[in-house]
């Protein structure tokens, strides 16, 4: 999700929930929360805290959500998130596990 930007989450969380059987499960692993302290310098001069995403010639790109506002963003979807986690990588980087049932 986290190559997903602006309205575009949106629609797709809209097809997701749409094409989920009723007792479908929704899985996603997401980038989320701030750079790691070891981040390639070009990864940080792409880095804007504002929109919490990677903007390349002035568009944005990857997108780094806190983890509260990606679970946020599903419930607001017609998506119940019935278990998260977060986790790092090796590298420092951030990982936002979630399962999520269809709402009804």
């Amino acid at each position: 999700m986290h190559c997903i930007i602006g309205e575009d989450r949106k629609k797709l969380l809209d097809h997701i929930y749409s094409n989920l059987n009723q007792d479908g499960i929704f899985i996603t692993r997401t980038h989320c929360g701030d750079p790691p302290a070891n981040a390639p310098l070009e990864i940080m001069k792409t880095w804007d805290p504002k929109s919490r995403c990677q903007i390349h010639d002035g568009i944005a790109g990857r997108y780094f959500g806190l983890p509260e506002d990606i679970l946020l963003e599903l419930k607001t979807s017609y998506l119940n998130p019935i278990q998260h986690k977060v986790f790092n990588y090796p590298n420092g980087w951030a990982i936002l596990e979630i399962i999520a049932k269809r709402k009804e």
